[in-house]
Formats: C-alpha cells, structure tokens, sequence
C-alpha cells in the first residue's frame, strides 16, 4: 500500500467527528464508492505524483490526492460538512508515512461539483491536497 494513502487513511479513520458525519463510521474509501454502500461517504485516491531527484537516488516526493465528501440528494450540505472536516484533519496535518518523512500536507484546489447518474443527484466536495515526503 503506498505510505501516504495509508498515513491519509489513519487520520481520517481516528476521527470520530468525521465518522459522525458518515453513513457508516468505515465509509472512507479508496479510490469509489462500492456500489451497493450508502452515503454520504469519505473517497480519496491520489491524482498525480512527481518525484524530485536528489543524490544517491533518492528523491523528494510530491503527491496531489484528491479527498471529498459524496451525498446522494437534494442537498450538497452533507458533502460540504464533510469536506470542511477534512480540511481541518488534514491542512498542515501531521502524517505518518512508513518509510519516509512527512514534510508538509496542505490544500491546493478545491473541488465542488455534481452529477446526475440514473435520475439520482451525487454531490462531490472536497480539495486536492499537496503531500510532499522524503526519504527516512
């Protein structure tokens, strides 16, 4: 599992003011939704990444990971929430990331959009946030 997902999935999950806003206190996902799960839910999947190389082949590590809240209505509050909860565990949070060093996490875009799929309305809110890393 890369280090990173796992370090964002950690501080996610110990929160239980983020799980007070889920269908279900493990309903923070990788990558989507399963299909027959409720919402609104936690997704996160990791974007983009670029490796800056140093000496001796090691490199400093910059990853873009989207992290979002998703509902299913009429109303987008219930991802807003989420997404406002988020933000505060994970700008300048401090990760765990096995086998290198965190050096910084912080919000770079947010993101806020819908779709409509079979007549049901799905709100995304959420940011994609910078995790930078090092080697240990």
């Amino acid at each position: 599992m890369n280090p990173v997902r796992a370090g964002l999935f950690s501080v996610l999950n110990a929160d239980a003011t983020l799980k007070a806003l889920l269908s279900a206190p493990n309903a923070i996902y990788h990558r989507v939704v399963p299909q027959n799960a409720l919402l609104p839910a936690v997704v996160f999947s990791r974007m983009a990444g670029t490796p800056e190389w140093m000496f001796d082949s090691a490199h400093i590590q910059n990853d873009v990971w989207l992290v979002k809240g998703v509902n299913k209505g009429s109303s987008s509050t219930p991802a807003e929430d989420i997404a406002a909860r988020v933000d505060v565990l994970l700008n300048d949070a401090v990760l765990t990331v096995t086998g290198r060093t965190a050096l910084a996490i912080f919000r770079e875009l947010d993101v806020d959009y819908e779709e409509i799929t079979n007549g049901e309305t799905y709100h995304h809110v959420g940011a994609q946030y910078r995790a930078v890393t090092q080697p240990n």
